[in-house]
């Protein structure tokens, strides 16, 4: 399946559109995608707004359609994609900060499965 995406401005700009190189929508960008959510979890995607002024959106996903409406209704062309494995982040890099839920009393469990 073809999934291509409408401007979100006139393409007839000083960036140099051009066919060649990397596509978040190529088949071998949407094998690794799907690969990564069947074998490994959750897929953590950053996309950054083609001159929108504005930051980038963070966004989970755990199934890979899920992902592509994403795609569908949200990006425009132009727009740049990146996905990272959940697993991969939460393995191999240490938290900002953690900690456990207190309850009412400000109290925390010290042992516990999780």
């Amino acid at each position: 399946m073809m999934i291509t995406f409408d401007p979100r401005h006139i393409n007839e700009d000083r960036s140099n559109w051009i066919s060649a190189g990397s596509k978040i929508t190529s088949e071998s960008s949407l094998a690794l995608i799907r690969e990564e959510l069947e074998d490994e979890g959750p897929i953590l995607v950053c996309h950054w707004f083609y001159k929108a002024g504005c930051g980038p959106d963070f966004l989970l996903f755990n199934e890979e359609q899920e992902f592509i409406q994403y795609l569908v209704d949200s990006a425009h062309a132009g727009d740049a994609i990146g996905v990272w494995s959940c697993l991969r982040i939460t393995n191999n890099l240490e938290p900002i900060a953690d900690g456990k839920c207190p309850d009412k009393n400000e109290r925390i469990p010290e042992f516990g499965s999780y």
